[in-house]
């Protein structure tokens, strides 16, 4: 089960039931026959090519799984990325590392004035 930020657990515990004590994924399936035919039908004989062609999808979807989306992260001319980090940014970086372990043992850091409290 997925959990928050805060570590408690998100939604319905896996194989639960609704407040009428129904699965719902059993409960679909009963319908599952009914609802492809109903989707045949509708991309078959449906005036609306919108509607047809949703239909069409539904059914591929359900045939074959979703497409695929490729996603290609390249540089400049397919090469890698390049990444520049500047001296502001490991100062910056070292700061908030540095509240956070202050934080972790108990102390104040003030980190416009880099002094540290207790």
């Amino acid at each position: 089960m997925a959990k928050k930020p805060t570590g408690r657990p998100v939604g319905r515990p896996a194989g639960s039931t609704d407040a009428l004590g129904i699965d719902g994924r059993v409960a679909a399936r009963q319908h599952a026959d009914a609802a492809m035919k109903r989707l045949v039908h509708l991309m078959t004989r449906s005036k609306n090519e919108s509607i047809q062609l949703a239909a069409a999808v539904e059914i591929l979807n359900r045939a074959y799984g979703k497409p695929a989306q490729n996603v290609a992260l390249t540089g400049a001319e397919g090469g890698p990325i390049q990444h520049e980090i500047t001296s502001g940014d490991a100062e910056r970086f070292t700061s908030a590392i540095s509240g956070i372990i202050a934080r972790a043992a108990g102390e104040i850091v003030d980190t416009d004035a880099d002094e540290t409290k207790h």
